[in-house]
């Protein structure tokens, strides 16, 4: 092709320098961005004398994919090419149109997972769905020397190529009577809102009321009239279906509609699916009939009958809790508890339910140590170690259980070939965890990287895949490797990180003799990585680098080098991390705690006032995270942030406050993902400090209203008889709340004369008593046993 134009711009004895029009490559194969061509610039009197160089066409970056991640939480935006940001890539602001923008939420959160693949975190809000398109703002794309922004750019969004099954659990008593109210709650382990399906297998009455619901909640008033037939078992089903249209296997509830008086069990959480480095905990929830009659405390048991026999010791506990250490329950089964309660004044009033708990399969994880992205020399031996690779469902001892197969390839830049030895023969590569290439094997390919790829596997597991790109030199340059104990790494080398703690990376280089030098780049700029600073207690120049909890951020891509120096030549490994994001896109609310629902009662949600006796349910909803299970802690202050009392994490979203101090109470949460990321956005008041959310509720006496408070006080009748309660039904939490509730209000009212000191002195020696009975029953793992010596010292002190 001739060049467009061209224009002498000066010329001498030993030089001319042209000004050249480039002529439309519109037959130019593009990869990466840029397509590389000659230039030759020949005389016209003797074409044969001419100069030849390369020129480099740039296009602005297009989009190859849209799609959503496996869980429906996220969209992933993959270019054609390494991306530069117009205005910089350190926001988590999305550059979308604003009507796509309304779509994905508007708290929506854009990160770059690596340099040509955008990662959009979808908020609660998000109504986006396959087919929907996403458009982006003009100029905020271009390549990596930005000659060319993108115009208008657009995709539309496929659904998951894998997409994570949907699970659905019901959460209800087992046994109802004559008397009792009956709630039955369903909840997916979908993100974004589903629509469920119910249906009662046995009952065609039952089955034609409850056929239209589509929300999470069966509720049968008092006496379940819809219920017909008293000592029959219905058998109630719920399946899901959510925006992917993904239909979740159905799951199933047996139901006991008893005459006779019986307790109610429910359990919290009410389905469990987790995988064996994580202790289960599982809480029965007894409710008393509401037939009038003799209230008691109860006989508890647990028993197994389902899945592979664990030690009768886990089970060997008079609690209505289960707890069962990491590591007991086998990974790939399913196990079934069964619970029962019996009333100790009148052994025929039992009741008995059932908890299933799934204990998941986790990824097989490959890994060829040493970074992301190494150099070597063509003059050693080239070693390539994946036997760090683990099956994390199994000991260090049983790695070898792992099939191991190699593949080599090169990249010209349009297309993947296969590797050749200095011979031209495609290279063969061992099935061994580690392989060792000889030197003098592998030819240097200038500008080209070879690229490494490892695949571990069991006989019926997902295989896990890890590619290391490997750049050869002909000098004797040192060998330098990275490593990292953590984290998660992804099947290109990146390695993510939750963004709590503190980071320390080992180096080592080869010589042992080579000089150490770490430095790091963060969104493609390079960081001062200062000797001795707070950011970087160890230096740059040890085989150790650290970096201080703080300096990591959610959403910026850090390249982390360390160059080993020896003998006047230099070799560097390289290693890509990512933090990742906090659990996102989630709310956090207050409502009315209404008994005969066994939820929120109907248009409660958002209220800030109480009276004595209410109870306030603080409930999260739609908080997502790529790292599963969520995890929340409650917490409630009494002082305006002085003191909190905190609750241990656990998967239950929701947390049920009595009210029974007057006055302005605090109502605290944090959430945490699988890799202990909390989500702290949120300054509390006080010496709280940082929480994910909280709410400022006032508990006081309302006019025109029944109080269950008397004129000149609380009605400590009342509340010694609800302490009574939960401590019969061995509930650690309600009865905890209730003491420390009360030890506040008995203060109050001494302060205001409403008690005189010897009637506080009784109150507060009750509320002790209570608190002793209480830990007969509480899980004594650290936070409860601290909670419970926290609230007794607090009680004694008062005292």
């Amino acid at each position: 092709l001739q060049a467009t134009s061209s224009r002498l711009i000066r010329f001498n004895t030993t030089e001319v320098v042209l000004e050249i029009q480039p002529p439309t490559c519109s037959n130019c194969l593009f990869a990466n961005g840029k397509s590389s061509v000659d230039l030759s610039v020949a005389l016209r009197a003797d074409s044969s004398i001419k100069a030849t160089t390369t020129y480099t066409y740039w296009k602005a970056p297009d989009i190859l994919s849209s799609s959503f991640g496996s869980q429906g939480i996220s969209i992933s935006v993959l270019f054609d090419q390494v991306v530069n940001v117009i205005g910089g890539a350190s926001s988590n602001s999305c550059p979308l149109l604003a009507e796509t923008m309304k779509a994905v939420g508007s708290s929506a959160a854009c990160t770059w997972a690596s340099p040509n693949q955008l990662q959009i975190s979808l908020d609660k809000t998000a109504v986006i769905v396959p087919g929907s398109t996403l458009q982006f703002q003009d100029g905020v794309f271009a390549p990596v020397y930005p000659f060319e922004t993108n115009k208008f750019l657009s995709s539309t969004v496929q659904a998951p190529a894998f997409p994570a099954p949907l699970t659905v659990s019901l959460k209800g008593p087992s046994t109802v009577d004559a008397c009792s109210p009956l709630q039955i709650q369903a909840g997916a382990s979908s993100q974004r809102p589903v629509l469920f399906s119910w249906d009662c297998s046995n009952d065609d009455a039952l089955k034609s009321a409850i056929s239209g619901v589509t929300s999470n909640t069966l509720t049968f008033n008092s006496g379940t009239p819809e219920l017909q037939e008293f000592d029959k078992t219905y058998l109630l089903s719920v399946i899901a279906t959510d925006f992917l249209g993904t239909v979740s296997k159905p799951a199933t509830l047996q139901v006991l509609k008893r005459r006779a008086p019986s307790p109610v069990i429910s359990f919290s959480p009410p389905y469990i699916s987790t995988t064996q480095t994580a202790d289960v905990k599982v809480l029965a929830e007894i409710q008393f009939s509401s037939c009038p009659i003799e209230k008691s405390g109860f006989d508890f048991a647990w028993e197994q009958s389902g899945g592979p026999s664990i030690d009768a010791q886990y089970l060997n506990t008079s609690l209505p809790q289960l707890y069962i250490p990491a590591g007991v329950l086998l990974a790939g089964n399913s196990y079934v508890f069964d619970f029962t309660a019996r009333m100790t004044v009148d052994a025929s009033r039992t009741a008995r339910s059932s908890v299933t708990i799934d204990i998941s399969n986790q990824q097989l994880v490959a890994l060829i140590s040493g970074g992301s992205r190494i150099q070597s020399s063509s003059r050693r031996n080239l070693v390539l170690d994946a036997s760090s690779s683990r099956d994390p469902d199994q000991s260090a001892s049983n790695a070898a259980a792992l099939a191991f197969s190699w593949t080599c390839s090169v990249w010209d830049g349009f297309l993947a070939q296969g590797c050749r030895d200095t011979s031209n023969n495609l290279l063969s590569l061992p099935s061994s965890p580690v392989v060792t290439i000889p030197s003098g094997t592998l030819p240097v390919l200038a500008g080209m990287e070879y690229i490494f790829n490892v695949t571990v596997s069991l006989p019926n597991r997902i295989p896990s895949t890890f590619s290391m790109p490997v750049s050869l030199y002909q000098e004797p340059i040192p060998t330098a490797s990275i490593d990292f104990q953590g984290g998660t790494r992804a099947a290109g080398g990146m390695l993510y990180l939750a963004s709590a703690g503190r980071k320390v990376f080992s180096g080592a280089c080869d010589p042992a003799k080579a000089s150490y030098e770490w430095a790091m780049m963060a969104d493609s700029t390079r960081v001062a990585v200062a000797n001795q600073s707070s950011d970087f207690p160890m230096g740059a120049q040890g085989s150790t680098f650290i970096v201080a909890s703080s300096y990591f951020a959610p959403g910026v891509a850090y390249t982390l080098s360390l160059t080993c120096s020896a003998d006047g030549f230099v070799g560097s490994a390289f290693l890509s991390v990512s933090i990742l994001q906090p659990p996102y896109g989630g709310a956090c609310e207050v409502c009315l705690y209404e008994d005969a629902r066994g939820g929120c009662k109907e248009g409660s949600e958002g209220t800030t006032s109480f009276s004595p006796f209410d109870t306030i349910r603080f409930f999260c909803s739609g908080w997502a995270s790529s790292s599963q299970p969520l995890r929340y802690r409650f917490g409630v202050s009494y002082n305006q942030g002085t003191d909190t009392d905190w609750q241990a994490y656990s998967t239950a979203s929701y947390n049920d406050v009595p009210c029974i101090k007057e006055g302005t109470m605090l109502l605290l949460v944090q959430v945490k993902d699988n890799l202990d990321s909390v989500n702290e956005l949120v300054s509390a008041p006080g010496r709280i400090g940082s929480v994910t959310s909280w709410k400022k509720v006032t508990v006081s006496r309302r006019r025109g209203r029944r109080l269950l408070s008397n004129q000149t006080g609380l009605d400590w009748t009342k509340l010694g008889d609800m302490i009574v309660s939960a401590v019969q039904r061995g509930q650690w939490d309600e009865s905890s709340l209730l003491i420390g509730a009360g030890s506040e209000q008995a203060l109050l009212e001494l302060d205001t004369g409403i008690l005189d000191y010897a009637s506080w002195l009784r109150s507060t020696q009750t509320l002790l008593s209570n608190l002793i009975s209480a830990a007969n029953i509480a899980f004594f793992d650290p936070a409860t046993a601290c909670q419970a010596l926290n609230l007794g010292k607090s009680l004694l002190r008062e005292i």
